[in-house]
């Protein structure tokens, strides 16, 4: 399933391969993704980008994902996160509920259960908005009679 309306993921791992799998799982599919080395950068991205929703490593060095997701519902109440971990416990899952995570999962996770737990998140977080100026400028001039069609297509 290709989303038609572009969602911003915010991916946080300590593990630069752990990254760009999940980046590989998801940017495909028509999702764009920001990448995060550690909590602190990815409060950072948090304060001054529009993220949707966070795939976020629960072992962090300093601040754990667990931590940095608590610091982000302060910054944006409404942001889903999905933590991941490869030692998911009755005490951990604890702690994410409290947190408010919205879901925990092993690492490494598979592409179905990432894309399956994404899109389900990202149904309570409302569409990005769509911005026509954002679209770069027409490379050819306008065909006379023709209707320029918002992704670049013209049809005549």
């Amino acid at each position: 399933m290709i989303a038609t309306c572009s969602h911003t993921l915010l991916i946080t791992a300590d593990d630069p391969d752990a990254r760009e799998l999940l980046r590989e799982i998801l940017e495909p599919i028509g999702f764009r993704t920001w990448l995060a080395e550690s909590g602190e950068q990815a409060i950072d991205i948090i304060r001054s980008t529009d993220i949707h929703l966070c795939l976020m490593e629960f072992h962090l060095p300093r601040l754990s994902g667990l931590e940095a997701a608590r610091i982000s519902r302060d910054i944006k109440a409404d942001l889903p996160t999905i933590l991941l971990t490869g030692e998911p416990d009755a005490t951990l899952l604890r702690r994410a509920l409290e947190a408010r995570i919205y879901c925990v999962l092993p690492t490494p996770p598979t592409r179905d259960l990432v894309v399956y737990h994404v899109h389900r998140a990202l149904r309570k977080v409302p569409p990005p908005r769509w911005n026509p100026s954002a679209l770069p400028p027409p490379t050819d001039p306008p065909v006379p009679g023709s209707v320029t069609i918002p992704n670049g297509w013209r049809q005549p």
